[in-house]
């Protein structure tokens, strides 16, 4: 029975330790940098106002549109893909944040930052007006 508790025992001490060792290694996998930290800026292929035809173009509008503003924030992963799309502030209502976010999440890729030579995640945020 001793020898049952002790191998149990050593058992939770080992997954422990790997489970430790995983964490650490996925938080530093996931950091996630903001602009000011990264060497070169994360860039949409063309430019901003490139960016800014593809928003306008895909975006759908309504009609009976309340004036207002959406702040999105949103992560470029380190292969270009846009995940984590959230909407940090919203003045107007949600069926417009909600196409804000389909059209956000529907962006070809962008070219990713870039810090010590290697690319990586970086956080930016988006206004968008009604």
């Amino acid at each position: 029975m001793k020898n049952l508790f002790f191998l149990f025992l050593l058992l939770s001490f080992q997954s422990a330790l790997s489970q430790d060792n995983e964490s650490s290694f996925a938080i530093e996998e996931e950091r996630i940098y903001n602009v000011p930290e990264v060497d070169v800026k994360a860039e949409f292929p063309g430019g901003l106002n490139k960016f800014y035809e593809y928003f306008m173009k895909s975006f759908v509008r309504r009609e009976n549109r309340i004036p207002g503003k959406i702040l999105l924030s949103f992560v470029i992963e380190s292969d270009g893909s846009i995940k984590r799309v959230r909407v940090v502030k919203n003045s107007v209502d949600a069926a417009f944040a909600n196409e804000a976010i389909r059209v956000l999440k529907l962006s070809p890729k962008w070219i990713p930052a870039e810090k010590d030579g290697k690319k990586v995640r970086t956080l930016l945020t988006f206004p968008v007006n009604s």
